[in-house]
C-alpha cells in the first residue's frame, strides 16, 4: 500500500511540472508558470498565467522596451503600456490574472493584475504582508492612481489626470492637509529661519485641539494658547512652521514629525505631517554670486552644500592635499564637509555639476 501512494504521488508530480512552464510549439508562453531571476544577489520567485491572444486586437504605436509597446487607446491622450512575452504571426503570449512575486521563504511582497497584457493594478506588501504601495489605472477615465499606507491606513492618494497631479494626504479621513511632507529649505548665508505655511480645511466641522512637534525643532505658530480651533467646510485655519538652524542641530540630515490632535464627531482622531529640513549654506541661487564664504569652525562646524544637479562634486586643497566630496542623486540630502579640523585660513573650493559649476575660497575663522 505505502508504494502505491508513493507511486501515485510521484505522477502527480510528475503531471504538475508538465502542466506549468508551458510552450507552444512556436516557442509562446501558456498557462500557468514559475520564474525566477535573481534581483541584487536576491531570489525572486513570479507566479502566474500566460495566455496567446491575438497581436491586432491592440494598435502599437510605440516601443519602451524589447518586450513593452505603447497602444492606442481610444479617446486617450496616456498611452497605456502592453507587455508582450513572445509573438508567432498574428498572435501574441501576454500575462494574464494575478502574478505573484515572492522570496525564497515564500513571503510575498508584490501582487499584480493583469488584463490581456496590460497591468491594471499593482500591491506592494513589507515582510509582515501589511499593504504598503497600492497603484491602479483607471483605463475608463485614463487616470493613474497611487496610494501609499503607512499602519494600515492609506495616507497619500495621488492621481493624475493628463498634464497634472492631484494629491490626498488622507483621502479617507475629515482633515484636508494640502502637504502633509512639507520641505523646509533654510539658505544659512542669508538667514537661519525657516519656515513653512501649513493651511488646513475639512469636509464636514471638527476641532484642532493641539498641534505638537515630536523632536521639538519646529515651532508651530500660533501657539497653544489659541486652541482649540474650530473649522467647519467653508472655513481654513492657518499655521506657520518655523525653525530655527544652530550649529548643533544641522549636524545632520533633520526630520521631524508633527502631530495634529482633532475632535470630530466627538471622537479624538490624530494626524501626523512628516516634515524635513534642508539647511544649506551653498545651493544654485546663490553659487553664481559667491565668491569668498566665511565659517567658524567652533560655532558652524560644517559646510553644507546642496545637490546642484543629479551628481555634485566639491574639492577642497588642504595643506597640498586636495578633498573630494561627492553627491548623487537620491544618495544625500546635502554635501556636508566638516570643517573642525580645518586651520584658520582661506582655502580653494571646487564645486562641480552637470548643471552648475564655480571656483570660490572656503574661510576658516575660530
Amino acid at each position: 500500500m505505502i508504494r502505491y501512494w508513493i507511486t501515485i504521488l510521484y505522477f502527480l508530480e510528475i503531471v504538475c511540472c508538465l502542466a506549468q512552464n508551458r510552450t507552444t510549439e512556436y516557442g509562446l508562453k501558456v498557462g500557468k508558470w514559475i520564474e525566477k531571476e535573481m534581483n541584487n544577489e536576491e531570489l525572486e520567485i513570479h507566479t502566474g498565467n500566460y495566455k496567446i491572444i491575438q497581436a491586432s486586437a491592440y494598435i502599437i504605436t510605440d516601443t519602451l522596451d524589447s518586450n513593452i509597446f505603447g497602444i492606442a487607446y481610444p479617446e486617450h491622450e496616456r498611452i497605456p503600456y502592453l507587455s508582450i512575452e513572445g509573438k508567432y504571426e498574428n498572435f501574441i503570449s501576454v500575462k494574464d490574472g494575478t502574478w505573484e512575486t515572492h522570496d525564497s521563504s515564500g513571503t510575498v511582497y508584490n501582487r499584480m493584475l493583469w488584463q490581456d497584457g496590460l497591468n491594471i493594478e499593482s500591491a506592494s506588501f513589507n515582510s509582515d504582508g501589511d499593504t504598503t504601495n497600492y497603484y491602479y489605472y483607471d483605463f475608463q477615465n485614463d487616470r493613474h492612481y497611487s496610494c501609499y499606507y503607512r499602519e494600515g491606513e492609506c495616507y497619500l492618494k495621488e492621481y493624475d489626470p493628463y498634464g497634472e497631479r492631484v494629491r490626498r494626504y488622507y483621502p479617507n479621513r475629515n482633515l484636508i492637509i494640502p502637504e502633509a511632507e512639507p520641505e523646509i529649505d533654510i539658505m544659512l548665508l542669508e538667514n537661519n529661519i525657516g519656515t513653512y505655511p501649513l493651511k488646513l480645511s475639512s469636509k464636514s466641522a471638527l476641532k484642532i485641539l493641539s498641534i505638537t512637534s515630536g523632536s521639538g525643532i519646529v515651532e508651530i505658530i500660533p501657539h497653544i494658547n489659541s486652541y482649540p480651533i474650530s473649522i467647519s467646510p467653508n472655513q481654513e485655519a492657518e499655521f506657520t512652521l518655523k525653525f530655527i538652524a544652530e550649529p548643533e542641530n544641522i549636524i545632520y540630515a533633520l526630520s521631524d514629525t508633527l502631530t495634529i490632535q482633532t475632535l470630530d464627531n466627538d471622537r479624538m482622531v490624530s494626524y501626523d505631517i512628516y516634515c524635513t529640513i534642508f539647511p544649506v549654506h551653498i545651493h544654485g541661487g546663490n553659487l553664481e554670486s559667491l565668491e569668498t564664504i566665511t565659517l567658524s569652525r567652533v560655532k558652524d562646524k560644517y559646510l553644507l552644500l546642496a545637490p546642484l544637479g543629479t551628481e555634485t562634486d566639491a574639492y577642497l586643497i588642504y595643506k597640498g592635499n586636495r578633498r573630494r566630496y561627492h553627491t548623487f542623486m537620491g544618495m544625500e540630502t546635502f554635501i556636508k564637509i566638516d570643517i573642525r579640523d580645518l586651520s584658520d585660513g582661506t582655502y580653494p573650493l571646487s564645486i562641480s555639476s552637470c548643471n552648475d559649476g564655480k571656483d570660490i575660497f572656503l574661510r576658516i575663522v575660530k
